[in-house]
């Protein structure tokens, strides 16, 4: 089943995926594309920060299935239903920037919203 995610700022405005991916190449220091979301440098469109979200909240799901949740809630997804965030140095250093992504999501307070479709 699908479902549809969308980001809330701390005072519960809707953030657009836009505004996320400018962030998201701000704090990677990626170039911006058009046709593709931001990738961590080194990683192609496959790996991007999209990508990544849908992992997340994938395997939270497992955990809670819908409703919202805080970003550290998908690190916990991602630790116990994936082999993406093992307590390995390799996996840590293979992940670094979208763990770094997470906690900038933490750092600013917001929260991700998650619905069937």
């Amino acid at each position: 089943m699908g479902f549809y995610v969308e980001f809330r700022d701390k005072e519960g405005n809707v953030i657009d995926y836009n505004r996320i991916d400018r962030e998201v190449c701000e704090l990677w220091g990626v170039e911006a594309s058009d046709n593709e979301w931001a990738a961590p440098p080194g990683k192609g469109p496959d790996d991007s920060w999209n990508e990544f979200l849908g992992l997340g909240v994938f395997t939270y799901r497992a955990i809670r299935h819908s409703g919202t949740f805080n970003p550290s809630d998908l690190i916990q997804g991602l630790v116990l239903y994936s082999t993406v965030l093992e307590p390995r140095l390799e996996c840590i250093e293979e992940y670094k920037y979208e763990i770094q992504l997470l906690l900038y999501w933490i750092y600013k307070e917001y929260t991700i919203t998650v619905t069937d479709r």
